[in-house]
């Protein structure tokens, strides 16, 4: 029976929403750099956008990278978008509240209502940490801190600006609830949020106690009491420290793909469980376990029995998401190849939700539609099955000439692989970034440069590429090509001195002189030139 793909490129990339709970959640769309970001509420409605030169920061944030999305939720403050010399929170309208220099300001994400980030008093001196309050005021009175936590279940840990270095469990309130043990507290190198009641501290070798450590991990409760030591629950420190605990569970990984799983008890549920990721929601766990040269995801009880499979019949399934409430699975009819996604109510395993589109993952009760293989999101329906929102041909990023030639006068965003020509691209008139995987060609066409709106130029692993079109110069708007893999290129240098529009050349594995970036960056200071070598191309 034929192999669903889908779900392990899922794993691999990550679900961008379902561990966390959200009263209040957004998508943030973006189908390129060159593009505003959509800001989209649960009804579909688009309630602001944000300019392509602002890039929203966000905890586990791709939305630079491969995704096109991301869920965001306002219950834990404004969102912090950056530019190339500012910060700057927004509220739920759209509306900048706050503005910060990032030569004096270094800044992350908002939680519970709080943002833990890092200050540079003087020009000079060292940074500290922070808090900022919902407003983006300097919150406790502007109190600095060595080390500080973001805020999570009300608590942060803190190292203090004292001659002690002392660290200490304070509330939202920035009051002392708790100190950490005088015992280890001088050879602590970092601790982690509180998650379940307990948050990890990291303590470097040292004696204390009356004899001598090595590195430590151990889960301290709002008290500061240390409740848990995983030399006690997995044995020696191995080079990885334990996740946090989710819903009263944590994993400690022993390589990248083997964990132990353990409750907050200390009590160990499983040892040496391959797996490529873990997701864990409040009744819940999902596995990606390795089968038959692939990932199949596999679902838990807490108590780690396994729930099984729906039965489909004459149908191959697999699970691809958990969240609180619900099971998303796919499904593949054996007699007429028919593909569909269903949506599960995770109680009973009733189907609330089919479609024959790809479904990606679940915030809340939108449902993401779209290619889990490159995270690029396509449509947002309801469990009604009714369309939110959808991405148009303007902001669709297309990835074959057969699906984006009926469109090629709206096409914007165009990522092509496996082609030994690309002549089609000459029909694309509108075309804004490109992107070209594998070309097998040696070079593109002329009509390249003759594209009035062509930004950006990506072109990744294409050994036999020998040349780039002198008509880039004739390109106005471009500013930005990035290269990787490409190393027969000869006539880089000639492209770079006479594309004067250029503000960022990318290379990885490509060859330039050395001498040429010294040169260009005297007489270009606006052009930014990064060349990395990677070993074996990786």
């Amino acid at each position: 029976m034929k192999r669903l793909t889908f779900f392990f490129c899922l794993l691999v990339v990550g679900l961008t929403s379902t561990l966390y709970a959200q009263s209040d959640p957004v998508i943030i769309y973006r189908a390129s750099t060159s593009d505003p970001s959509q800001v989209i509420d649960k009804t579909g409605k688009i309630i602001f956008t944000i300019k392509p030169e602002y890039k929203p920061e966000l905890e586990e944030s791709d939305i630079l990278g491969m995704s096109t999305y991301y869920s965001f939720d306002f219950t834990d403050g404004p969102l912090h978008v950056i530019s190339k010399d500012s910060s700057f929170l927004m509220n739920r309208q759209g509306k900048i509240i706050a503005a910060f220099p990032r030569t004096k300001y270094r800044l992350k994400f908002y939680s519970e209502g709080m943002m833990a980030g890092w200050i540079r008093p003087e020009p000079k001196s060292s940074e500290v940490m922070i808090y900022l309050d919902s407003n983006g005021k300097e919150a406790f009175n502007g109190k600095m801190f060595t080390k500080a936590t973001p805020f999570s279940e009300g608590h942060a840990i803190v190292q203090l600006k004292d001659s002690a270095a002392s660290w200490q469990i304070i509330n939202i309130s920035g009051q002392k609830v708790a100190d950490l043990s005088p015992d280890f507290a001088t050879f602590i190198q970092s601790a982690n949020p509180f998650s379940s009641g307990l948050a990890v501290v990291t303590i470097k070798p040292g004696s204390y106690r009356g004899k001598s450590h090595n590195y430590e991990y151990v889960f301290v409760d709002y008290h500061g009491k240390e409740v848990l030591n995983m030399m006690n629950v997995t044995g020696l420190y191995n080079g990885y420290g334990p996740n946090d605990f989710k819903n009263n569970l944590s994993f400690l990984r022993s390589d990248p793909y083997t964990f132990t799983l353990f409750d907050k008890s200390g009590k160990i549920l499983a040892r040496n469980l391959q797996s490529a990721k873990i997701d864990i929601t409040e009744q819940l766990l999902l596995l990606a376990i390795p089968e038959e040269n692939s990932f199949v995801g596999h679902v838990y009880d807490h108590s780690y029995k396994e729930i099984p499979l729906p039965v489909r019949k004459d149908s191959r399934v697999e699970f691809i998401f958990i969240t609180d409430k619900h099971i998303g699975i796919y499904t593949l009819d054996s007699l007429t190849n028919a593909f569909a996604s269903e949506i599960l109510n995770a109680s009973d395993m009733s189907t609330v939700y089919k479609t024959d589109k790809i479904v990606m993952d679940m915030v809340d009760e939108m449902i993401l539609i779209g290619d889990p293989r490159s995270q690029k999101l396509l449509e947002i329906e309801d469990l009604k099955g009714n369309s939110l929102f959808g991405a148009t041909p303007e902001t669709r990023v297309f990835e074959s000439f057969k699906e984006a030639l009926p469109h090629k006068e709206q096409v914007n965003h165009l990522k092509i692989s496996h082609e030994k020509s690309v002549d089609a691209l000459c029909t694309f008139s509108n075309l804004r970034t490109l992107e070209l995987y594998k070309f097998a060609g040696e070079k593109l066409p002329t009509c390249i440069g003759y594209i009035p709106n062509l930004s950006k130029l990506t072109i990744l692993d294409s050994p036999s590429l020998t040349a780039l079109p002198k008509s880039l110069a004739k390109a106005g708007k471009f500013e930005s090509i990035h290269l990787s893999d490409c190393p027969k290129l000869e006539n880089l240098e000639e492209i770079i001195t006479t594309c004067t529009s250029l503000k960022r050349v990318t290379l990885i594995n490509t060859d330039l002189n050395q001498d040429f970036i010294s040169k260009m960056k005297k007489e270009r200071p606006e052009l930014e030139i990064e060349s990395w070598v990677m070993m074996d191309g990786n």
